[in-house]
């Protein structure tokens, strides 16, 4: 499963380490740390009993390492080509007075290639009206994960999978892109994702009277493609909908901090927790993992899902710990 700062797996949770530019292994359960990286990385993919890693190449370069997780650290079993990522492009956000890098990198596996597209600008923060970016780069590349060769991308986007691809059945569908967030992932509102046995999609309906709105989730069968009942999450007062990074869920929220969590294949409501900031939020199993920040300051908090309580909380990475001076 992939993520930018927090990519969970069966056993494992990934995350940037507490110093900002490392990768740790974490117990989902206890909340410990496992295993640290010795070097600079950042967590990429996560499948079985492998971890794919962001690292700096020799020559400052950035590579995929894929590595192998044991009781005792990460076993390195591969190591790519260079990307091609330009290198003002950090492994981090950059937040700092008068400068801010942003770059969001979106990661999936089909058979055994790593895909792998980003996006990434360089700007001088000053007011309300930015002069326009001095950098701007996006790409992508394929990965093989046998060889480790990389091969360039034409279009700078992820190519859909066959499942991917929007049923005619639903061409009738008015499809929002308004509040829909889908970190880490390939498509969108209007080019859904599989979950389990169908391909699915959560549309934002707007009603007419003020203040009222309907989220469907749309689905349809994925071998077939035909179409589902589509299930109603939410209807009443304006709400955020959000995709979570394991992909398998959505959360909808009309009250600040309350969110509802729904299992994306079938719609059913699986509890209901009280977030904070929603930097990057996945579930594994019956436990939700939130990072969340404040003041520059991020922590990573596990909730129960059935019953709404926290479970753990941990102290992550201080972004004042590694901004450069600009």
């Amino acid at each position: 499963m992939a993520g930018g700062q927090l990519v969970v797996a069966e056993h494992r949770i990934y995350v940037r380490s507490a110093n900002g530019d490392r990768v740790e292994a974490v117990d989902p359960a206890s909340g410990k740390t496992l295993w640290v990286t010795p070097g600079e990385a950042r967590p990429l993919w996560a499948w079985r009993d492998r971890v794919a890693l962001l690292v700096p190449g020799p020559k400052g370069e950035l590579v995929i390492q894929v590595a192998l997780d044991t009781r005792h650290g990460a076993e390195i079993l591969l190591t790519s080509a260079a990307l091609g990522i330009p290198d003002w492009v950090p492994l981090y956000d950059v937040a700092v007075q008068r400068r801010s890098v942003v770059h969001r990198v979106r990661v999936r596996s089909k058979g055994n290639d790593l895909w792998l597209a980003w996006w990434a600008q360089d700007q001088v923060i000053t007011g309300v009206r930015p002069p326009a970016p001095e950098h701007e780069s996006s790409g992508g590349v394929r990965v093989d994960l046998s060889t480790g060769a990389v091969a360039a991308l034409d279009e700078p986007v992820l190519p859909p999978d066959p499942d991917q691809a929007v049923p005619a059945s639903l061409s009738g569908w008015k499809l929002s892109k308004g509040q829909l967030w889908a970190p880490c992932r390939c498509g969108g509102p209007d080019k859904p994702v599989r979950a389990g046995r169908f391909a699915v999609s959560v549309a934002l309906e707007i009603e007419q009277l003020e203040k009222q709105e309907r989220v469907w989730l749309l689905r349809w069968r994925a071998d077939t493609g035909q179409p589902a009942e589509p299930v109603l999450l939410h209807q009443g007062a304006r709400l955020f909908t959000i995709l979570t990074g394991d992909g398998d869920h959505v959360l909808t929220s009309e009250k600040a901090r309350t969110w509802t969590i729904h299992d994306l294949e079938t719609g059913r409501r699986r509890g209901q927790v009280s977030l904070h900031g929603l930097a990057e939020v996945s579930i594994l199993g019956g436990r939700l993992f939130e990072i969340h920040g404040k003041d520059y300051r991020f922590r990573l908090d596990a909730y129960d899902i059935a019953t709404g309580r926290r479970l753990w909380k941990r102290p992550l990475w201080s972004a004042r710990q590694f901004s450069p001076v600009p």
